[in-house]
């Protein structure tokens, strides 16, 4: 009996022991799993669970009034801070002014951010059920505010100009009666305006951007709730305060949209990840796929995780022949490689692509820029066409 009870026992011990081991092996399995998935880098086909991502998004525009509020009460409380003379002179340059001027800023921008949540919640029910979990990024918001005025306004024409004139210019080479059939892909595309231009010059044309912020921006301006020209007010730069010539230019309005966009049957507009993309189906059983003519790249491929991947598909796209146009800088964010632009020309060539060199030129430009600000920041964007070659050597099987 006593035999029988410590063999039970030892059993027992030894029993404990496997879980105890199955259950620390199962905790380091899931924590290992979190720290991967924590430190992948955004790109694949991760837009669900970005920080770009629709949830995301929405409420950060939907926490855009109440978080201005606060801001405004934080600029009324450091007045109050000073005391004696210091008191009196801030009164006297107009700074309760300035504070109560930011406030009627984002207000109008607060109502902008409003009805962009309206206009989501219109076209995507399921927003009425997402629990706010009090995650947000507003200055993200703030952004997307000075993108309407970059891509959407009168005062962003000089910018845009600067810009989009090489890609148009190249595009205008091919012949008009060739366009409805040349397509293009514009990855990256932000709030639309460039896709939309080459659109209407008669391509068949593909936008592509991940970023909710940017999509909903542009949703808003499609729908029904923008009709007119200049129907809304935007105070883009309320929330800089920093190099500016006066508080009027500060928290100056700028009108949007300078015409009023719609959705145009040659214009195909992708909410994705640039690398979820296939080439686009072109027969009728949907059997084949030839890729893209054209893809347009503008202050895009620097913001990749890893440029190889953003290259290697852009190639991938591509259909033989296909011509890459590409114009920005190379600020890069969180990249896993960080490569120069002779380091970019010689993987290019690496991949497959054909460099223009003649065509390569350096252009001065700013993003989304203050004009009237007392500082400004220039990118020298790098522009260039290159193409892929007409036999298709990825097709063949004869590159990766």
């Amino acid at each position: 009996m006593y035999l029988l009870e410590a063999s039970l026992a030892a059993l027992s011990l030894l029993a404990g022991a496997w879980v105890f081991r199955a259950s620390i092996w199962s905790q380091l399995s899931s924590f290992l799993l979190q720290k991967r998935a924590a430190s992948a880098p955004i790109y694949g086909t991760t837009a669900s669970s970005s920080s770009f991502s629709l949830p995301s998004a929405f409420e950060s525009f939907h926490a855009y009034p109440a978080t201005a509020t606060s801001e405004v009460n934080g600029y009324r409380s450091k007045l109050n801070t000073l005391r004696g003379a210091h008191r009196r002179l801030a009164f006297e340059v107009g700074y309760p002014s300035k504070i109560e001027n930011f406030r009627r800023a984002t207000l109008a921008n607060a109502s902008l951010t409003r009805s962009i949540c309206r206009t989501a919640k219109s076209e995507f029910p399921e927003l009425y059920n997402v629990p706010i979990t009090g995650k947000h990024d507003v200055g993200r918001v703030r952004e997307s505010l000075k993108h309407l005025v970059r891509d959407w306004s009168a005062g962003g024409a000089h910018e845009r100009q600067v810009i989009f004139a090489p890609i148009l210019e190249e595009l205008g080479k091919i012949p008009k009666e060739k366009r409805a059939t040349h397509k293009v892909l514009v990855p990256g595309s932000g709030l639309g305006r460039l896709a939309w231009e080459i659109a209407s010059m008669g391509f068949d044309t593909t936008s592509c951007e991940l970023s909710y912020y940017m999509n909903l921006s542009l949703r808003f301006l499609l729908s029904p709730e923008t009709t007119t020209v200049d129907q809304h007010e935007v105070h883009p730069y309320a929330h800089w305060w920093s190099h500016q010539r006066s508080a009027d230019n500060t928290f100056r309005g700028i009108a949007v949209p300078d015409v009023v966009p719609r959705r145009l049957q040659n214009w195909t507009i992708l909410e994705e990840d640039f690398l979820s993309l296939v080439r686009p189906r072109t027969s009728s059983s949907g059997q084949s796929s030839t890729g893209y003519d054209t893809i347009v790249t503008l202050y895009f491929i620097d913001t990749a995780s890893n440029i190889i991947s953003y290259l290697t598909h852009i190639h991938h796209l591509l259909k033989a022949g296909g011509t890459w146009i590409n114009l920005g800088p190379l600020l890069y964010s969180s990249a896993t490689i960080e490569l120069s632009l002779e380091e970019v020309f010689k993987l290019a060539k690496a991949i497959g692509f054909d460099v223009d060199k003649a065509s390569a030129q350096q252009i001065p430009s700013e993003y989304t820029a203050d004009t009237s600000a007392m500082m400004k920041w220039v990118y020298l964007a790098q522009f260039w066409v290159a193409r892929k070659p007409t036999i298709d050597l990825e097709s063949e099987g004869l590159i990766l």
